[in-house]
């Protein structure tokens, strides 16, 4: 079967935009916080990672599904989801201090997953004292919420009838989910009006940005990683990353702009930060570069996949990494941290001398150069290190052209087809 990325996308993009129509005909009777607009990241996902699952290769190497990621036998046979693990680190902490170009006075604020690595954060907390209490995650309160839920029980039951989906409890086992976070009674508590959150592309998040937003108090978002998403050109920027804020704590100097979607979902004023100077300790006497070559491989993600322009089918994509080791004798592998959370053995088990699951810090120092095939947190480590570095363009996700440009500038570049790989030589 051929790997029709271009077919998944365009109908990915589409569930996207009928999403967007969707929750603009919702918000005329009930405002712009509704279920729509707070469930529309958790909704592609379930939906998007449905079209995957009907037109893509099903790795077999991975561990259950983790909704609302489903597979393939999900869609076909009557399962029921009996239990949702809602994943959140459950803390709520109160911060006070002058919060700088943010802020001008001293105010009390509350802090709900924000990234500790990110360096405005961390300037900030650490420059004042500040104490935390331990809260529970908190649901949200809509108005006419049945209302609204029975819009959306139409719209999936329309999507489940179009794709022939035969799983009676498709549309059940969503609602069930989504219920997870919205309470019957008004039962919202807080004690600031500003919120530091981390990204809202994570519903626990967003949740708590959507309760302070409809008091309306001031939410401000860090970016969760070293780089700006800005970088993609992609719809998930416009309902999910930028959105639900007042204020968006960003790098570089990208701007924000609407391409894809029509709706506002709380767009913020992004504030622009340069990225520290990092400065990485080296032990002793830099030792001589060996001749392997270290590729710094993407996480597989199995069945947890959704779209448009995200990731690789694993199938492929370990094809490629397969066909790359056996041409290339001087090449190992890194493999990605995350995937010991999903992985039930290596998939790549006749080449595992070659695979690294661990390395000591700053050791890739001493490779003669690294690979990357995605504009990743690794990526701008590896900038930062100065070390040589090739970038595997793969063309799976939407880079902005100015980014593009940025990159053939400054690090070697090799186009390749994952789906068709030729003969690569690296040495």
């Amino acid at each position: 079967m051929n790997y029709k990325i271009k077919k998944i996308d365009h109908i990915n993009l589409e569930i996207f935009r009928s999403l967007d129509k969707l929750n603009i005909k919702v918000s005329k009777n009930n405002g712009k916080i509704n279920i729509i607009s707070i469930m529309i990241i958790e909704i592609q996902r379930y939906l998007s990672s449905s079209i995957i699952s009907l037109y893509d290769k099903q790795p077999s190497f991975f561990n259950e599904m983790d909704f609302p990621h489903i597979n393939k036998n999900y869609l076909f046979k009557n399962i029921k989801i009996k239990k949702f693990n809602i994943k959140s680190k459950n803390s709520l902490f109160k911060l006070k201090y002058d919060i700088l170009s943010l802020i001008n006075k001293k105010i009390d604020f509350e802090v709900f997953n924000v990234n500790v690595q990110n360096h405005v954060y961390k300037n900030l907390i650490n420059n004042n004292s500040f104490n935390y209490s331990k809260q529970y995650r908190q649901k949200i309160f809509i108005n006419k919420f049945f209302e609204q839920k029975k819009c959306l029980i139409e719209f999936l039951n329309n999507f489940k009838s179009f794709h022939n989906i035969k799983n009676k409890h498709f549309v059940s086992n969503f609602i069930n989910y989504l219920e997870k976070f919205f309470s019957r009674k008004e039962k919202f508590i807080c004690k600031s009006d500003i919120l530091l959150v981390g990204s809202n592309m994570t519903i626990e998040n967003r949740i708590m940005s959507a309760n302070y937003l409809k008091l309306k108090k001031k939410v401000i978002s860090f970016n969760h990683a070293n780089y700006s998403p800005l970088i993609y050109d992609n719809p998930w920027n416009e309902a999910g990353e930028f959105a639900f804020c007042d204020n968006y704590v960003n790098y570089g100097k990208l701007t924000f702009r609407k391409k894809y979607l029509k709706s506002n979902y709380f767009h913020p004023k992004v504030l622009n930060y340069s990225l520290p100077l990092v400065s990485f300790k080296k032990k002793g006497k830099k030792k001589k570069l060996n001749r392997f070559i270290l590729y710094f491989t993407e996480a597989l993600h199995g069945t947890r996949r959704n779209g448009p322009f995200r990731d690789i089918n694993d199938t492929d994509y370990l094809n490629f990494q397969s066909k790359l080791l056996a041409q290339n004798e001087n090449l190992l592998i890194k493999r990605h941290p995350k995937e010991r959370r999903y992985l039930r053995k290596e998939p790549l088990l006749k080449f595992k001398d070659k695979i690294i699951y661990d390395i000591k810090e700053n050791n890739e120092n001493y490779y003669n150069y690294i690979i990357v095939d995605r504009i990743s947190q690794k990526f701008f480590e590896s900038i930062i290190l100065k070390n040589p570095i090739l970038y595997l363009d793969m063309n799976v996700r939407n880079l902005r052209q100015e980014i593009k440009t940025l990159i053939k500038r400054n690090i070697f570049v090799n186009k390749v087809n994952i789906y068709n790989p030729k003969k690569i030589i690296l040495n």
